[in-house]
């Protein structure tokens, strides 16, 4: 998923985040298109690689290009 997009609603395939652009402005916003927030999500990922447990089998490595810079 592209850095910078909002509200398009594509789910990221490496972690599984769907953009919310209600998320994406607020990132602390607990719903939305997602559960939880995008600040626990980011820490869920770090964790076990996707951001929630149950999506760890949907997701996939990041490219090169894909890492935060």
């Amino acid at each position: 998923m592209s850095e910078g997009f909002s509200n398009t609603y594509e789910i990221c395939s490496v972690c599984f985040w769907e953009d919310d652009g209600i998320q994406a402005n607020n990132p602390d916003y607990e719903g939305g298109a997602n559960g939880p927030s995008l600040q626990q999500a980011r820490l869920t990922y770090n964790e076990m690689g996707a951001m929630e447990k149950g999506f760890i089998k949907h997701v996939r490595p990041p490219l090169p290009e894909e890492l935060p810079d």
